[in-house]
Formats: C-alpha cells, structure tokens, sequence
C-alpha cells in the first residue's frame, strides 16, 4: 500500500482518498460522483503529477478551479473542488502537510456570457433577461404541457411543476417536502 508524504503526486494521493471513501458509507451515486470527479478534472489535468506539496498553496488551487470553471462549468469545479479537498484534509489528517489551504481559497466567478437576439436584417442586439416569476398566463400553460408530457408523467415531473407553480417554493425546497402519515 502506498504511504501518505509530500512528495506523493496529487493524482496518487487522491485515489488513496476515494479508496476511504469507497470503504466509508457513502451513497454509490456520491461515489460514481467523486470517480468521474477525479478522473476528469485531476488526473487528467497536470495538477494531478504535481506533488501534494507544490499543490498546497492558494493560488494554485484557484487557478486551477478557474480551469476548470472556465473548461467545464461552475459545477465542474465545485464537483473536483470536493475531490481535492478532501485529499489535501486527508493529508493533514496524516500529517503530511500541516494545513489545508483549501479554507482561504475562493471559488471562481466567471462572467455572463451575454445573449443576443437576432433581428430580422441579421443583426444582433445583447439582451439581458433577468430572473422573473411566471405570468398568471405562462403557468398553467406549463403545468398543462407538463401534463401532457409522457416522460414527465412517468417521472413524476408533471405533480412536481404543478406543486412548485401553485406554491412559488423553489426545486430544493420542494423535492424536500415530506407527507406526514396521519
């Protein structure tokens, strides 16, 4: 088994971390999860043959999140954010390094890329749409052709929407609610 020290590359060190975690009690679609994570955006980057050691230090744990952010999504990031993450804990938990620099790093804002719309003489105009509740008109045209979805019947999407529109909670908010058995 390979021993924990700093001279470990990232890649190495992580496997040894989602090896625990396979061993732990974690949902096997966390785990899945955590894989895809490590294999997309730390052994096949070159942060993975650095060694723990060069890697600990802020920025280049940001520039590489901004990477991967600007590559792949905010949600990329934060996904392969949790791989390294933990890795590097694992290794303080160690003693291998004495701090995880992963407390004072920042996650990436990116900027919006902005939307046009197209005239009909070809030219385009940047428009800016922001978040907005639907119309007393738009919503139950949703819930209607939610209705009439047969993928979003058998998912059960059709209740859902018609839940969300009629209460305004958000997804969270409402795959989060719970029938209390009388």
């Amino acid at each position: 088994m390979t021993t924990w020290h700093a001279d470990l590359t990232v890649a190495a060190a992580a496997r040894l971390w989602m090896a625990q975690i396979e061993r732990d009690d974690f949902a096997e679609a966390t785990v899945r999860q955590y894989r895809g994570n490590l294999r997309r955006y730390v052994e096949r980057h070159p942060i993975g043959s650095m060694t723990l050691g060069e890697v600990d230090n802020v920025p280049t744990l940001e520039s590489w999140l901004r990477e991967v952010a600007e590559q792949h999504g905010l949600g990329a990031a934060a996904g392969a954010r949790k791989v390294l993450r933990g890795t590097i804990a694992m290794a303080v938990r160690y003693g291998v390094l004495p701090t995880n620099a992963f407390g004072d790093v920042r996650m990436p804002r990116l900027r919006r890329q902005p939307r046009l719309r197209y005239r009909a003489d070809g030219s385009a105009r940047e428009v800016r749409q922001p978040g907005r509740s639907s119309t007393d008109t738009e919503r139950p045209h949703v819930i209607a052709v939610a209705d009439r979805s047969p993928v979003a019947r058998r998912l059960d999407l059709a209740d859902l929407i018609a839940y969300m529109a009629g209460t305004g909670v958000r997804i969270g908010g409402a795959v989060d609610q719970r029938w209390e058995g009388h």
